[in-house]
């Protein structure tokens, strides 16, 4: 994905960590656990390579635009101070840079990025269109990323850890409700279906959820046959002695009946 570049001016300090705030707006959303005890490991033997990025907070001394998974391992390491890259620049720029870093960086799943391109529009205030071109990427790719979001939370992850493809996605985000999207989920994780067999396995799902609604067939075109029925209901009721009484009026849309039935036959 081409990002845009954001100009600003920067040095590098050692800031306590314990001055430190986590970006309120963090788009990472899963750390992996072993991975974290690998760079944890690798903190403690060298330290921090890559400096942090971090902006002053006039509040709470710095916040972080970058490096959320160095600063929890430099917290479990027990360091006392870690190398920043400080950045000066305005509110929406700053927001902007951290989310271009963390999308070049920290190579973010894809419902990350969806959450990240959503972010960006939220909190700058960009639409859809103006935010495809800053982050370089097209509004088809950009609605499709945003798709990824009707997906429920509570099954992303087991997306993620499963490593479903986006054409795994693309076929739960076919089914209707919550309800079949995780039953279709557990198909595939639990059969490890590939593509074809999972859209086999949602083609099923879908055609049983409309037995189950029920469909209106339309088998006829022409209204004739109901006209005759109804007048040749109304001729029995005549045969049978039952003084019936029948008024029919056409409009340019509808065939209007007012029928009489006296109560007493």
């Amino acid at each position: 994905m081409r990002l845009s570049k954001v100009k600003t001016e920067a040095r590098i300090i050692n800031v306590p960590i314990h001055l430190i705030r986590s970006n309120p707006l963090q788009p990472r959303i899963y750390f992996d656990d072993e991975n974290m005890e690998l760079l944890t490991a690798s903190v403690c033997a060298i330290g921090i390579i890559e400096p942090l990025t971090v902006y002053e907070n006039e509040e709470h001394g710095y916040t972080l635009l970058s490096g959320e998974r160095r600063l929890r391992a430099a917290q479990k390491a027990g360091l006392e101070r870690v190398p920043c890259v400080l950045l000066d620049m305005v509110t929406t720029e700053r927001f902007f840079a951290g989310l271009v870093q963390d999308m070049q960086s920290q190579k973010l799943n894809c419902f990350e990025e969806a959450m990240v391109i959503d972010k960006l529009c939220s909190v700058t205030g960009l639409n859809y269109t103006d935010a495809a071109e800053k982050l370089g990427i097209s509004p088809t790719l950009m609605q499709k990323r945003l798709r990824l979001l009707q997906i429920p939370v509570n099954m992303r992850k087991a997306i993620i850890e499963n490593g479903l493809t986006e054409k795994h996605i693309a076929l739960l985000l076919r089914l209707p409700s919550d309800k079949d999207k995780e039953t279709l989920l557990r198909e595939i994780i639990t059969g490890r279906l590939n593509v074809s067999s999972a859209e086999k396995k949602c083609r099923e799902i879908l055609a049983t959820g409309r037995k189950q609604h029920g469909t209106i067939i339309k088998y006829f075109n022409d209204i004739t046959v109901f006209v005759n029925s109804i007048e040749k209901t109304i001729n029995t009721m005549l045969s049978s002695g039952i003084s019936a009484r029948c008024k029919r009026r056409e409009t340019e849309t509808t065939v209007d009946y007012l029928i009489s039935i006296p109560k007493n036959g």
